[in-house]
């Protein structure tokens, strides 16, 4: 009976611009049997060093790490490059467990093209305005019916930075409860039901110093968001903002489209989903 050994090697890179995760598929050839060598251990990938880090796996980008990642590719392998995927390749995109599923089964790495276009677009660190005026102005929606002036567009940015903002922070930390607090003040807390979709209670949370925002956001899990947000503060003449748009969804990344009225005028205007 043929022996067969499967070695898949994982160059753990992940950057925010789009940089490559190197992982690599290689086979041992049949009837070939692998032993033990003796005295000290070869080291596994996850011990493999370098400069910014030296023990644990390797987060540097491919492009800046050719030594890194030409070991990763010795003879009879072949090296698979997975867009915006990051630690643990195959737990990031549909494509990359297809792939691996079918090497399983095949020892036939097969086509590779669905690695090119990244599933997710993960969002960029963004801008952190003191102040509404330091933001950058929402865009006019053609589309819609807009009335508000420059500085009332960058309160759109603003409100709708402070709504990413909870998604992000609710994710990450606080034992994973979903709950947390805003950037510069307030608080928000998360739900779910029974399908799994989240709302987030915004209380006053403040992204933007002369910038309160309250209300709830509803996310749900086709990703799709609508948030219904009320908007104070010194930077602003306040008023009730309406934003839909997705979060965290497959493809290119979109626009949040945001209707309402700041200081009783209308707001027709977009802002990237970021």
């Amino acid at each position: 009976m043929k022996r067969i050994s499967l070695r898949l090697l994982i160059l753990l890179t992940f950057t925010v611009s789009s940089e490559w995760l190197q992982a690599q598929i290689s086979p041992t050839p049949p009837n070939v049997q692998r032993h033990m060598p003796r005295g000290p251990r070869k080291p596994e990938l996850s011990q493999l060093q370098h400069p910014l880090r030296p023990v644990g796996p390797s987060i540097l980008p491919a492009s800046i790490s050719p030594d890194v990642v030409s070991v990763q590719c010795p003879p009879r392998s072949t090296c698979v490059k997975v867009a915006e995927a990051g630690h643990l390749t195959v737990l990031w995109t549909q494509c990359a467990v297809n792939l691996l599923s079918q090497f399983l089964e095949s020892l036939q790495v097969g086509d590779t093209s669905c690695t090119k276009t990244p599933e997710t677009v993960w969002p960029a660190l963004g801008r952190f305005p003191l102040v509404a005026a330091d933001a950058r102005p929402a865009e006019v929606d053609s589309a819609g019916s807009n009335e508000v002036d420059l500085g009332e567009r960058r309160v759109v940015t603003v409100a709708v930075a402070t709504i990413t903002d909870a998604l992000k922070r609710r994710s990450i930390g606080n034992g994973g409860s979903g709950n947390g607090v805003g950037l510069r003040a307030g608080a928000f807390r998360t739900s779910f039901d029974s399908t799994g979709d989240q709302t987030i209670t915004l209380s006053d949370c403040v992204f933007a110093n002369d910038v309160t925002v309250k209300g709830t956001v509803l996310w749900r899990t086709d990703r799709s968001l609508v948030a219904d947000v009320t908007v104070t503060g010194t930077g602003t003449a306040g008023g009730i903002l309406h934003v839909e748009g997705a979060f965290q969804l497959p493809g290119p990344v979109g626009t949040f489209k945001i209707s309402g009225t700041l200081g009783g005028r209308e707001v027709g205007a977009l802002v990237p989903e970021e």
